[in-house]
């Protein structure tokens, strides 16, 4: 009964260490997706801002040639 029941033991805990180390890699891999997701958040946010840009200043020139046109 004894070599069962350490054994047993000895299964439980093999078991909670896997899931530990299994628990620590899910935590490293959400947090690179979180840093992930904030890098394209600021990429975006840039190149939304540099459409902006883009986009007045294509409106000023198109407003600028009508003018010289009328």
């Amino acid at each position: 009964f004894h070599d069962v029941t350490s054994s047993v033991l000895g299964d439980i805990t093999s078991m909670a260490s896997r899931f530990e180390d299994q628990a620590k890699t899910l935590t490293a891999a959400a947090s690179a997706l979180d840093q992930s997701h904030r890098r394209v958040e600021t990429v975006l946010g840039e190149r939304h801002s540099a459409l902006d840009g883009m986009v007045n200043e294509l409106g000023n020139r198109a407003e600028n040639l009508d003018q010289r046109f009328t």
